[in-house]
């Protein structure tokens, strides 16, 4: 497949404009490289009706920025939402859109991730984490050298049963949206 005479990079007015989220940037050149549908994360797709299948709960990542695809994308699987969504006038009510939307449980590993500033916080049961890093990481003939035992000191033991990871997180030059 040839590539593309003209590759457009994303444009911050659409975030609010069409619902979406940077999701990640490229670390070499500080571009946005991913948007995710907000519509996808705060609501149900609707009845896809007269359709031959039924609509599937898939959150929907663009890397490519154009506008039709996102138009599409609403249109298809949000119109109500778009519509209500286009008659709102300024970029703050917009934005409001969706803050006044409650979240459904969603199972991700956000959800046991705590964010402090730059540093992530994880709380792991101890033979969960000395299977998987212990095990899994490592090779056996070095189970008793001193890298094993380096990378599990990263933990700090809260208490019989439960680790904590407590990790710095690389500052990034990148603008976040």
């Amino acid at each position: 497949m040839p590539k593309p005479k003209f590759v457009s990079h994303f444009q911050s007015s659409h975030a609010a404009e069409y619902g979406l989220k940077v999701s990640a940037h490229d670390s070499s050149f500080c571009k946005v490289s991913s948007v995710v549908c907000r519509f996808c994360t705060k609501f149900d797709p609707e009845e896809n009706v007269g359709g031959k299948m039924t609509r599937i709960n898939n959150v929907k990542y663009f890397n490519t920025f154009r506008t039709d695809g996102y138009k599409r994308h609403l249109d298809t699987a949000y119109a109500e939402q778009w519509a209500e969504h286009q008659r709102i006038l300024t970029s703050k009510g917009k934005e409001q859109f969706f803050k006044n939307i409650p979240v459904a449980f969603v199972n991700r590993l956000d959800a046991d991730v705590e964010n402090q500033g730059n540093h992530i916080s994880v709380l792991i049961n101890e033979p969960i984490m000395e299977t998987v890093l212990g095990d899994l990481l490592f090779n056996p003939d070095d189970i008793e050298s001193m890298s094993r035992e380096h990378a599990l000191q990263q933990f700090k033991k809260l208490d019989a049963l439960n680790l904590r990871l407590a990790r710095r997180v690389a500052a990034t030059k990148c603008l976040k949206l």
